[in-house]
């Protein structure tokens, strides 16, 4: 697993997330995202990829919970796009144990 540290966590008028960070070597599989409702939140990319992303804002972190998917943005450099796509959102309360 890898902690993201530089990401961005959009959220538009009708409630959507959006979240963009930088890409990774290989395209997703299965993609989804787990949360425990505390403020843990994981992509899961593949069965192989794990991605921790912290101090997402308490906002945003609300609309992730009430979600049934996300999409998720990966960037090389600033702004050219690698991978775009749809992850399910799923409730997970044993997330703490996964990311310590």
């Amino acid at each position: 697993m890898t902690m993201e540290k530089e990401f961005d966590v959009v959220v538009d008028q009708r409630g959507s997330v959006s979240i963009i960070l930088p890409a990774r070597d290989r395209s997703p599989r299965r993609p989804r995202i787990v949360h425990d409702k505390k403020g843990g939140v994981l992509l899961l990319r593949d069965d192989d990829t794990a991605v921790a992303l912290d101090f997402i804002p308490r906002a945003a972190l609300r609309q992730i919970y009430r979600a049934r998917t996300v999409q998720i943005t990966e960037l090389a450099g600033k702004s050219r796009m690698i991978w775009s796509y749809t992850a399910e959102v799923r409730h997970d309360k044993s997330l703490r144990s996964r990311l310590t």
